[in-house]
């Protein structure tokens, strides 16, 4: 059975259980409360979760996330290549994005050897910039129909002296 985005239904992934996984004898939301450092789990499959309740947080995130969940201290978020090119539009830039993801990283991620990113994540969203940003605009005149060979070549020498 192939789950569809739209079923409603979220199911929670091992690395999301592992993380909210607690000492014994300690509750999770308190576990949650405490830590008011950093609040963003970002996976391999682009997932974003916010463990989070302020709307600002949130918000910040759906600049460059499209947000699918949102639950009373949790929201939940894809990076997509559309997402990102509209931040990018509005110019946020892909370091920006990546600073922010790193900065607010949840405590857990931040314990572990590897960055708090995944690798495969982070190269995605610079090669999108770059995707974007790898033609120039400059302005242009074209001219055609010449009456002759000779206007042709008029032409052809004066742009070739003023560039």
């Amino acid at each position: 059975y192939q789950r569809r985005r739209k079923d409603g239904r979220m199911y929670p992934t091992r690395a999301a259980v592992n993380l909210l996984s607690t000492k014994q004898g300690e509750d999770s939301t308190t576990a949650l409360a405490t830590s008011k450092e950093g609040y963003i789990v970002v996976e391999t499959n682009y997932r974003v979760y916010a463990y989070t309740s302020s709307e600002l947080q949130v918000s910040l995130l759906g600049l460059f996330c499209e947000m699918q969940y949102r639950l009373p201290n949790l929201a939940v978020g894809v990076l997509s290549r559309e997402s990102c090119r509209n931040a990018f539009r509005v110019g946020i830039t892909a370091d920006q994005i990546l600073a922010f993801l790193t900065q607010h990283a949840h405590p857990q991620l931040l314990r572990t050897p590897p960055p708090a990113l995944p690798p495969t994540v982070s190269d995605q969203i610079v090669l999108w910039e770059r995707e974007r940003n790898r033609f120039t605009c400059n302005q242009a005149y074209l001219y055609s129909q010449f009456l002759s060979q000779e206007d042709f070549l008029v032409l052809k020498n004066f742009a070739q002296e003023e560039d």
